[in-house]
């Protein structure tokens, strides 16, 4: 009876020990997936737009999140696309981040100037529209869809909305008279 103890003891301490073994690679994937996470919000421009591509779509891909929590990932991914000068691929990516989120301000203001980018006047126009709608102090849509009616011929609009972005805050560069 007591070496079937031991032995059962001498089992459960190898399936211990193998399970624990086992366990190990996980905490670098928890790691890999938070480091993902960061370069896919890419605060402060840390990473390449490519670093930050790779990461969202692992994000997007990772099925962790769904619905208005993974909006974020794709307007991430819009902004990556627009930093590498495919406005194509942004102005997709912000749209899916606004179909599953389409009270995200920054999905319609990304989308905002992506199209203006393109010189499509009235969908920035209309974009940055619906954003100032969900938050009326958004400078920055203010600012881009004073850009986008100043390109459109609508000059004295577009002043007024680049001045008034400018009274909301000070901080963001709202160039008059800008092209792409």
């Amino acid at each position: 009876m007591i070496r079937a103890s031991r032995f059962g003891i001498l089992v459960f301490g190898l399936a211990a020990a193998l399970a624990s073994v086992n366990c190990v690679p996980l905490q670098p994937a928890l790691a890999q997936t938070q480091r993902q996470i960061d370069q896919c919000a890419n605060r402060g421009k840390a990473n390449s737009p490519d670093i930050q591509l790779q990461a969202c779509s692992a994000v997007i891909q990772s099925g962790k999140w769904t619905g208005k929590n993974l909006a974020w990932a794709y307007n991430d991914r819009g902004d990556a696309y627009t930093d590498n000068k495919d406005y194509d691929a942004a102005i997709a990516a912000y749209g899916e981040g606004i179909r599953l989120d389409p009270d995200d301000t920054f999905g319609y203001s990304g989308r905002c100037i992506a199209h203006a980018w393109k010189s499509e006047w009235d969908a920035a126009i209309k974009d940055c529209t619906q954003a100032m709608r969900l938050k009326p102090d958004f400078g920055v849509a203010l600012c881009w869809r004073g850009i986008a009616e100043q390109a459109d011929g609508q000059a004295s609009a577009g002043e007024v909305d680049i001045a008034e972005a400018l009274k909301i805050d000070s901080g963001i560069s709202c160039p008059s008279n800008w092209r792409p």
